[in-house]
């Protein structure tokens, strides 16, 4: 949304990801919606990354350390920090 307005991004989520997010939820399909979005702008080391997983298989909840079971799923070892 870079330059847009809330009303516009969420205009923008129903015209494109609401029929995908219906197929998602319902479990004979088997699927996984992953929204992704773009750092919060403040390019400090606490930037946060919004990361949403929408389907019939998904536990509800907050999970702050998923970056670093994805990113070294064998190790509690957290992502070195990328270089800027």
């Amino acid at each position: 949304m870079h330059d847009g307005t809330i009303a516009q991004g969420d205009a923008w989520l129903l015209a494109n990801l609401a029929a995908y997010y219906a197929y998602a939820s319902d479990p004979a399909n088997n699927s996984l919606l992953i929204l992704t979005f773009d750092e919060d702008g403040d390019n400090t080391p606490s930037n946060q990354i919004t990361t949403i997983f929408a389907g019939a298989s998904v536990v509800p909840g907050n999970y702050y350390e998923t970056d670093i079971n994805l990113g070294n799923p064998t190790s509690r070892a957290p992502i070195p920090a990328c270089p800027r």
